[in-house]
């Protein structure tokens, strides 16, 4: 059963505007911004910065993104695998993401939205079931009967009882709200953005790394209701994350600590998993550091927003393995720290980043929506450490933890125990409540080996801070 809506933004236009006369406005959309490659195609030919789409052409990214302006100049940005058609009721969205600002008319096979100075998302997942969230302005999503909707009237039934704003057959959807539409479920719900989905909307793919900001006071519109509805949350994109060219986008140091030392020293074996697109390239060694307890380690150049570090501890003479650990890199420079227990047979490591600005090797304390913290655990690791097994504990199992106590540390802004950047969370490569190996078969050879093995390991000085230019040290061990 196939359904459809209007998704209308003027109220007082809702009885005046059609489809067709709203696909009128908008009749070619020019590419002003390609980013992270060059998969953007117009009509399966590949596009450059300038072209343009005619009407009923279509404009379609693989692993890049695209920022196209139409010709009412409104701008819409697609993400990455995403593919939209020219002047089909303005925007016609037939798979993926777009961000759109100002005047974007569009729709889907189920949706026809007709807005006016509004800035939403709108997202159609592999299932097909779509999703609009408001940032800034107010819509109203009407849904229009076809010929097999008369099965449909408990359906309506149930969404006008579970939406208070909804009226007969219109759903109005308010800035910080998300209107979805469950295939599944066949039932149509609103409800508010959660501070973690706002805060993944403002730091990831539809505004990191434009040249450009959105025009106009639309970024003032959107922290006005990221304010109102987080008060106490540092508003993301009025920081120098929202930088393009940032220096040290992706740069940590790390640190490995124990709060009541046991050990004076180990050795941190570091390998980067370059995010791509969407999904990563394969694991690469950088190298293994004997380091101090509680001493940093910096690392710069080749890493980005979204790569992620394997980070396994081993003791310092290599043989014992200790505690694993995946990092999430940010926008902006980051302190990374990875807490041991006292006890040295727990397998259990305590994990948390930060940004740190002012590069002094500690995480901002203004800096909470950038902050994560989470439990790691290895199971089979006692007796051949290539079997070993590590899992990404879940809020109810830290809870439970007896030496949960035992990873506290000084260095710790923030009251959260519990918070993993959201694709440990969600999507293809969620690790939350989950056991991975530690040593997988598909992974370099020096990395399934003990330290000393086939590598020497750097020691870190005391007296210095090591700064490590990681591609330089990935080629060295290429050789």
């Amino acid at each position: 059963m196939q359904q459809r809506y209007f998704v209308l933004g003027a109220v007082a236009m809702v009885a005046t505007l059609s489809s067709s006369a709203i696909a009128q406005n908008i009749t070619s959309a020019t590419i002003t911004e390609i980013i992270e490659g060059n998969q953007v195609f117009i009509q399966n030919r590949r596009a450059r910065i300038n072209e343009t789409a005619r009407q009923r052409e279509q404009v379609r990214t693989g692993e890049a993104r695209a920022e196209l302006r139409f010709s009412n100049q409104a701008i819409a940005r697609l993400g990455r695998n995403s593919v939209l058609t020219v002047g089909q009721c303005g925007a016609q969205v037939q798979r993926g993401s777009m961000l759109a600002n100002g005047a974007v008319p569009s729709c889907s096979s189920q949706v026809t939205a007709a807005v006016r100075g509004t800035t939403y998302l709108f997202e159609i997942d592999d299932d097909g079931e779509e999703s609009i969230s408001v940032l800034e302005g107010e819509i109203e999503v009407r849904r229009l009967r076809s010929n097999n909707d008369d099965d449909d009237d408990d359906d309506d039934d149930d969404d006008d009882r579970r939406n208070p704003r909804r009226q007969g057959r219109v759903f109005r959807v308010r800035a910080g709200d998300r209107l979805i539409r469950s295939r599944r479920e066949r039932q149509t719900f609103i409800r508010p953005l959660s501070d973690r989905e706002f805060d993944s909307v403002l730091t990831g793919q539809f505004f990191r790394g434009y040249r450009r900001s959105l025009p106009g006071r639309s970024l003032d519109r959107i922290e006005q209701v990221y304010r109102q509805r987080f008060p106490s949350r540092r508003f993301p994109l009025r920081t120098a994350a929202a930088t393009p060219l940032n220096p040290n986008r992706g740069h940590f140091t790390l640190t490995v600590q124990q709060d009541r030392p046991q050990l004076r020293e180990v050795i941190a074996r570091v390998s980067l998993v370059s995010r791509r697109g969407n999904g990563y390239l394969p694991e690469r060694f950088v190298g293994d550091f004997l380091m101090p307890i509680n001493r940093p380690v910096q690392f710069i150049r080749g890493l980005n927003p979204e790569d992620r570090v394997v980070v396994r501890i081993f003791g310092p003479q290599g043989q014992r393995l200790l505690g694993y650990s995946e990092l999430e890199l940010l926008d902006d420079q980051a302190a990374a720290f990875i807490i041991l227990p006292s006890r040295r047979d727990l397998g259990l490591t305590r994990t948390v980043i930060g940004l740190d600005r002012d590069r002094d090797g500690s995480i901002d304390r203004n800096e909470r929506s950038s902050y994560y913290s989470f439990f790691t655990r290895l199971e089979d690791f006692e007796n051949d450490f290539l079997s070993a097994r590590a899992r990404f504990l879940s809020p109810d199992e830290v809870r439970d933890l007896e030496f949960r106590d035992d990873v506290a540390s000084e260095v710790i802004p923030f009251d959260l125990l519990v918070n993993y950047p959201p694709s440990f969370t969600r999507g293809t490569f969620t690790v939350v409540n989950r056991t991975v190996r530690v040593f997988g078969a598909a992974i370099e050879p020096i990395l399934r080996t003990v330290p000393f093995q086939s590598v020497q390991p750097i020691r870190v000085p005391t007296n210095r801070l090591l700064s490590v230019d990681v591609p330089v040290s990935i080629l060295r061990y290429r050789r």
